[in-house]
């Protein structure tokens, strides 16, 4: 009596998954079909970007500005993106190659964290003195087995930055 009634319950949870996943499947074909939805896609050659090599991006939606950690020239290369197509704006030359971004819109700071484990603080508000400079280093892995601050986010709340680092394997805050 109670394998058959296990043996139902397996047989309705399988066919629940199989209904959700066709579910799914004619919802992405209806979708892919529309040729009247407003998307669009725009595609811009920044030929002074095509020679580097980068690791994270990070967006500053009300700045109109993206920001690529351009590993080959130690630098952030920033992009405007305010027209109708995305303008080079020049690189923020920063003290090591920079892995992972992170931006705070609060503090209109960006956090490019690096090789060595630093964390190198870029000022992004127009009005400011230091604007699209680094204002701040802060070391954060200071192991001795290659330091390096890489992935990182800005806490919702505007008052924490995560790092996380290769070198002692934590996520310091």
């Amino acid at each position: 009596m109670r394998l058959g009634g296990r043996l139902a319950s397996a047989g309705a949870a399988c066919a629940v998954s199989v209904t959700s996943v066709l579910a799914g499947l004619i919802g992405t074909a209806f979708l892919s079909a529309c040729g009247s939805c407003d998307s669009y896609v725009h595609q811009a050659s920044l030929p002074v970007l095509a020679a580097g090599t980068f690791d994270g991006v990070a967006a500053d939606q009300s700045g109109h500005r993206l920001y690529f950690a351009d590993q080959a020239n130690q630098a952030v290369d920033v992009v405007d993106v305010s027209g109708g197509a995305p303008r080079f704006k020049g690189p923020v030359d920063v003290p090591a190659a920079p892995n992972g971004l992170a931006f705070a819109p609060p503090t209109q700071r960006l956090y490019a964290g690096m090789d060595g484990g630093h964390v190198a603080v870029i000022d992004t508000d127009a009005a400011s003195p230091g604007f699209m400079h680094v204002i701040d280093d802060v070391m954060v892995d200071g192991s001795t087995t290659a330091p390096t601050a890489d992935l990182m986010d800005y806490s919702a709340d505007g008052r924490r930055l995560f790092v996380g680092t290769a070198g002692s394997g934590s996520v310091v805050v």
